[in-house]
Parts: structure tokens; C-alpha cells; sequence
């Protein structure tokens, strides 16, 4: 089976999750080859992936009209001898269906990340990516009880719905030491992502003031970019709160997700899935979610991980206490997600994509 990769989403986890499928695919033995952007921030692992006549990277020019002129002709060339079972497009863009023109393939799948869109996302965007979603002709959800949604929204047949969960993200080892304030903390508390409303920043805020007032040597790290205006006043009166709003590079995710005793906090109001979960698996983090969308589904229907209600800062704040108040707990998740990893590596998870794509050929 031969498939198509094409990816232009150049930073964060799009470049990180669009890899971790090829090489899933490739270690189950299928043909890839790849298009992505010359300004992908993990160029250099996509290039020590794929043999040159798999990968063609998509150069930038000044000129609109001449970028997309030389690049269409080039891709149509370096693949002319080639045919693709399925062109997959794991972060859907415009530009996937213009690059698809000029290459031979059967199908296209486009993975629909947010089924339901999250609160506080713009109408106008969610209107122009669903009218985006409607052009594929196979959707992917990573839970499946999004399937029925997918039917009645997007008027697709269950034979062209494909399901894949979200797996493991690879990001590099922490190869530094640590502080000595690293090491003191009975648990260091990490929120990771964008900042964004859905993420249920406010509910965070609420629960661990709570949690400094009662207990000492705990820490909490908030890193992310995006506009965290309306949170800063909040987060100014914890006192053993640390803000990183910026964009987070891999040697500071290593850091941040390998300290001693950490905890993933991700206090969702609403979601679909996240790749963040992936992000601790990588490094053996224990995680609190919110019980919300796919979250339960993707830790393995709960069998892995702390719940929380949503928007329930008080269930919260509980949800962390057990981990300071009961040392066995850390030890227990920790090891849960170590016995689950394999599961959610990318050569087990493609290796059921690829039963599905094969079904669907027949």
C-alpha cells in the first residue's frame, strides 16, 4: 500500500503528530512519502525519516504565484511514477487539495480534530473549516464516539469514517540536572498547551489556590503561548505559580514534562481529544484530565489517569490534594502509564489504521 503525507503545519504538534503517523505507517511496513514545508521546525527528523525520492519539501518564494507555479510543477514530476492508495492529510488545509491535483492517488482522508468545536473559537473559522471537512472523501476521528456526529454533520456513510486514537507524542530526552527547588517539591503540578478559553485556565487558578493555602513544597507551571491577558492577575496572586507564556521549544517541553514529581494538570472545560496526553505518555507523567469529549476514551476508557469534573474547580483542587496526600498515588499512575505505552505507540496504532484502509480497498 502506498500513502501520501502531506503536512503545512510548521510549528507545535501538527509537524511532531503528522511524523509519528508516517513512521507508525512505515514500521508496518507501508510506502510513504511525505510533502512538507521547508519551514517545518522538525525538518531535520522528517529528512532522517524518508529517503530523498519519498520526501519532497515545499519551498517558499517571495510571490505567491510563483511559490505555488514551480512547486506544483516539481511535486507533479518527483511523483509521476508514483500512486497513492490514500493522500492523508492529518492537519487539513486548502493547499492539501491544490497539492493533490498533481499527484496521483484513489483517496484523500482528512482528520477532523474537533468534531464539536471548542467554546470560544471563532464562528467564522469553524465555518470555513467544516466547509473545508465536507470536500474529503474519508474523514478520520481520534474517538470514536464522534463516528455518529461525523454521519449526520458531515452526511458521511460509517465506510468512509476511518478511527485512529492519539497517540504517543515523541519529543527529546531531558539530558540536564535539576535544581535543587526541582527536587524539594512533593509535586510539581504542569499545565501545558495553548492558552485558549476551552482549556479551563480560571478553573486551574481557583483549585490550586486552594491547594497552596494547605499544603507547602508544591509548585505550579503554567507554559504555553497565546494571550493570557484575562489569567494574569490570577496567576500573579499564586504565590508558588510560574507563567511561561511563550512558545515552549523541545528542550524546555523535556524539561518541564521529565521534572521530578510532576503532574499534568489539563482542566478542559469542553475538548475532543488532546495531544498533550501523548506529550506525558513520552515521558511517564502521570496526567489529571477533564472528563470531557474523548478523554476518557483516549486513557484507554479510563483505566489510566485521574478525572475531573469540568469547570469544577473544587473536584479539581481534590483531584491534586490526593496526589500530595497519598505518595502511593504518583507511584501507581506512573506506573499505569508505563504498561500502557505500548498501546499507545504509533507502530500499534497504525497497524489497526491499516486493517481499516485495507477493509475499505475491498
Amino acid at each position: 500500500m502506498n500513502v501520501l503525507i502531506e503536512t503545512f503545519f510548521n510549528t507545535e504538534s501538527g509537524p511532531v503528530l503528522s511524523l509519528n503517523i508516517a513512521q507508525g505507517l512505515m514500521k508496518n511496513g507501508v510506502c510513504v512519502c511525505a510533502v512538507i514545508s521547508e519551514e517545518i521546525e522538525n525538518l531535520d527528523d522528517w529528512k532522517k525519516s524518508f529517503p530523498s525520492e519519498c520526501l519532497y519539501i515545499w519551498k517558499r518564494y517571495s510571490n505567491k504565484y510563483l511559490e505555488n507555479f514551480f512547486n506544483d510543477v516539481k511535486i507533479k514530476l518527483k511523483f509521476m511514477k508514483k500512486r497513492f492508495a490514500y493522500a492523508l492529510y492529518p492537519n487539513p488545509v486548502n493547499r492539501n487539495l491544490l497539492v493533490g491535483r498533481f499527484i496521483k492517488h484513489d483517496e484523500n482522508i482528512m482528520i477532523l480534530h474537533d468534531v464539536i468545536p471548542h467554546s470560544g473559537t471563532n464562528d467564522d473559522f469553524n465555518r470555513r473549516h467544516k466547509e473545508l471537512i465536507m470536500k474529503a472523501d474519508n474523514i478520520m476521528v481520534l474517538s470514536k464516539q464522534f463516528i455518529p456526529i461525523v454521519e449526520k454533520d458531515y452526511h458521511k456513510p460509517q465506510s468512509n469514517i476511518f478511527y485512529m486514537r492519539h497517540g504517543l507524542m515523541k519529543y527529546p530526552e531531558f539530558n540536564g540536572s535539576f535544581s535543587q527547588e526541582d527536587l524539594k517539591s512533593k509535586i510539581n503540578f504542569l499545565y501545558f498547551g495553548r492558552i485558549e478559553k476551552y482549556k479551563g485556565l480560571h478553573v486551574l487558578a481557583d483549585a490550586y489556590r486552594e491547594i497552596e493555602k494547605k499544603y507547602p513544597d508544591v509548585t505550579l507551571t503554567v507554559a504555553g503561548s497565546g494571550d493570557f491577558t484575562e489569567y494574569v492577575e490570577e496567576y500573579k496572586s499564586l504565590k508558588s505559580a510560574t507563567v511561561m507564556n511563550k512558545y515552549i521549544t523541545d528542550k524546555e517541553i523535556a524539561y518541564l514534562f521529565s521534572k521530578p514529581n510532576t503532574v499534568v494538570v489539563l482542566p478542559y472545560i469542553d475538548a475532543t481529544q488532546s495531544g498533550v496526553i501523548g506529550m506525558a505518555y513520552n515521558y511517564g507523567t502521570p496526567i489529571i484530565v477533564s472528563d470531557t469529549g474523548g478523554m476518557k476514551e483516549q486513557l484507554f476508557d479510563g483505566e489510566v489517569g485521574v478525572f475531573a469534573q469540568p469547570g469544577d474547580s473544587k473536584d479539581l483542587e481534590e483531584k491534586m490534594a490526593n496526589f500530595i496526600t497519598d505518595p502511593g498515588l504518583f507511584n501507581d499512575q506512573k506506573q499505569l502509564v508505563a504498561e500502557s505505552k505500548e498501546r499507545m505507540s504509533w507502530g500499534y496504532i497504525c497497524k489497526e489504521l491499516i486493517e481499516q484502509l485495507k477493509q475499505h480497498q475491498n
